[in-house]
C-alpha cells in the first residue's frame, strides 16, 4: 500500500521538475538564440541545429543573393518557431498552475499537456530545420567546406568540455569517502 502514495508523489515530484526546468528556459531565452525541445535533444542551444550557429561565418560564405534569401527564410522559420514555442510554454504554464491549485491534481492532463507541447515544439523545430538544410544544399562545395571545418571545430570544443567534464566527476568520486 505505501508503495502507490510514493510512486504518486515521485511522478508528481518529477512533473513539477519538469514544468520548472522548462520555466528556467523559458525565462533565459530571451537572452540566447532560440531553442528547440530539451537541447534537441534539447541539439544544444541552436535552433535549426548547426546551421544556426554559423551566423558569425555568414559574411565569409559570401552567399548568391538566391542562398541569402534562403538563409533569410530559415532565420525567419526560426524566429517564428521559436516565439511560438514561448507562447505555448507560457499557455501550458498557465494550465499547469491551474491543475496545482486543485485539491486533487490530474497527472494525466498534465502528462497529455506536456505531451502536446512537447509534439508542437517538436514540428516547428523540423519546419525550421527543413529550411536550413536546404540553405545547406544550395551552398557550394566551398562554402560547405567552410561549414564544415566550423562544424568540426565546434565539435572538438564539445568533445574537449565533456573530457574535462568527465576528469571532474571521475576526481569528485575518486575523493568521496567509500560508503559502506
Amino acid at each position: 500500500m505505501k508503495f502507490m502514495p510514493r510512486f504518486m508523489a515521485m511522478t508528481l515530484i518529477t512533473v513539477m521538475a519538469g514544468a520548472q526546468a522548462a520555466q528556467a528556459t523559458a525565462d533565459t531565452d530571451n537572452h540566447r538564440p532560440p531553442q528547440p525541445p530539451m537541447h534537441a535533444m534539447h541539439g544544444g542551444p541552436m535552433e535549426g541545429g548547426f546551421m544556426h550557429g554559423l551566423a558569425r561565418i555568414k559574411a565569409d560564405l559570401k552567399l548568391s543573393p538566391d542562398q541569402e534569401a534562403g538563409w533569410q527564410a530559415a532565420e525567419a522559420a526560426s524566429k517564428a518557431a521559436h516565439e511560438a514555442m514561448r507562447q505555448q510554454h507560457e499557455a501550458a504554464r498557465d494550465q499547469f498552475k491551474a491543475e496545482m491549485q486543485k485539491d486533487i491534481i490530474d497527472l494525466a492532463k498534465l502528462d497529455q499537456l506536456m505531451s502536446q507541447q512537447r509534439e508542437q515544439a517538436r514540428s516547428l523545430h523540423e519546419a525550421a530545420k527543413s529550411k536550413w538544410l536546404a540553405v545547406y544544399a544550395s551552398l557550394s562545395d566551398d562554402q560547405k567546406r567552410l561549414v564544415s571545418q566550423r562544424i568540426k571545430a565546434k565539435m572538438a570544443r564539445f568533445d574537449k568540455m565533456r573530457e574535462r567534464f568527465q576528469e571532474r566527476h571521475k576526481a569528485k568520486q575518486d575523493a568521496a569517502p567509500a560508503k559502506g
